[in-house]
C-alpha cells in the first residue's frame, strides 16, 4: 500500500518553528528563480533545488541528531509533499525515459495526473494512459481515458506493453493488470523486494509502491532484464525495472507443475 511518506511531527519539539517553516519556503523559492537549468522536466528540476537546501540528503538517515533530521522532515513535508502532489509519485529522469521509451507501444493503468506521460508523448512515445479517476483538466499533465486492468483486453491495447507506476494505493490494482494482461514486458516505477525500500513496519519488505502479490506473480511469471535507480527524496527507493515474460517448457514428467523457464 502506498501512503504519504512524511511522518506525524510535532513541531513544537523545533525552536522557532514558525519562522524555519518561512525560512524553508524562502529560500527553496530564491533557489528556484536562480537556476539556469534548461530541462523540460520540470519536477526534475524542483527536486534538484530542493536537494540544495538539505545538505544530508544523500546520508539522511545517517545523521546522529534526531533534531537536525527533524528539521529536514518538516522541510520535506512543506517543500517537497506539493511537488508530488503536482507531479507524480516518482520522479523520472532522461534515463529513465529513453529506457521506457525503447519498450513502445505501452499502455499505462493508474497512469495519475499522467507526467510520465506528458514527457514520453513529448518523446513522440506511443502510450495509451488510463486512470479509474480523472483529475480535472486544469491539474492534468496529459489527456487520460477513464479505465482500469480489463482494458488491458481490449482489441486496440493488445500488443502493447504494460506501464506501472506507484500502481497500488488503496487497492491491489497491480495484481489485477497480471490477470488481464498478455504481454511481453512490464515496465515497473517503485519499490519492489528485489530492489529493497528504506520503509520499516508493514511496509517492509516490499515497499510502498506495490502490492505484495503482484510482486510474488511478477517474480514467478516473469524474469527482470533491466534495473535502474531513479532519482529520490531522501525516504525514497524507487527503481525503474522491466520485466520480460518467461517462456516455460515442460520438465521431463510431463506433469503440469513440472515446467522450467527458458530464460537466455
Amino acid at each position: 500500500m502506498m501512503i504519504s511518506p512524511f511522518p506525524c511531527l510535532d513541531i513544537n519539539r523545533f525552536r522557532g518553528t514558525t519562522k524555519f517553516l518561512r525560512t524553508t519556503k524562502r529560500k527553496a523559492k530564491e533557489i528556484a528563480d536562480g537556476d539556469d537549468e534548461k530541462e523540460g522536466n520540470e519536477f526534475l528540476k524542483e527536486v534538484k533545488r530542493l536537494k540544495r537546501t538539505i545538505p544530508e540528503w544523500d546520508t539522511f538517515f545517517q545523521e546522529e541528531s534526531d533534531d537536525v533530521r527533524g528539521s529536514h522532515w518538516i522541510r520535506l513535508e512543506i517543500v517537497g509533499q506539493p511537488l508530488l502532489e503536482k507531479y507524480a509519485w516518482a520522479i523520472p529522469d532522461d534515463t529513465a525515459l529513453n529506457v521506457v521509451a525503447n519498450f513502445a507501444p505501452l499502455v499505462e493503468i493508474g497512469a495519475g495526473k499522467g507526467y510520465w506521460t506528458s514527457l514520453l508523448r513529448a518523446r513522440n512515445v506511443s502510450i495509451r494512459a488510463y486512470d479509474r479517476f480523472i483529475y480535472p483538466e486544469n491539474v492534468r499533465w496529459a489527456s487520460i481515458a477513464r479505465g482500469g486492468p480489463p482494458v488491458l483486453k481490449l482489441p486496440k491495447n493488445e500488443g502493447r506493453n504494460l506501464f506501472l507506476s506507484y500502481p497500488d494505493e488503496d487497492q491491489e490494482m497491480s495484481t489485477r493488470c497480471l490477470q488481464y494482461f498478455t504481454g511481453e514486458y512490464i515496465v515497473h516505477v517503485g519499490e519492489l523486494i528485489t530492489t529493497s525500500t528504506l520503509a520499516g513496519g508493514m511496509q517492509a519488505p516490499f515497499g510502498r509502491t506495490t502490492a505484495s502479490q503482484f510482486q510474488i506473480s511478477l517474480c514467478t511469471e516473469f524474469h527482470c532484464v533491466l534495473i535502474y535507480r531513479l532519482p529520490n527524496f531522501p525516504f525514497g527507493n524507487d527503481h525503474l525495472t522491466v520485466w520480460k515474460r518467461k517462456n516455460w517448457v515442460p520438465g521431463r514428467s510431463g506433469k503440469k507443475d513440472d515446467r522450467w523457464a527458458d530464460v537466455p
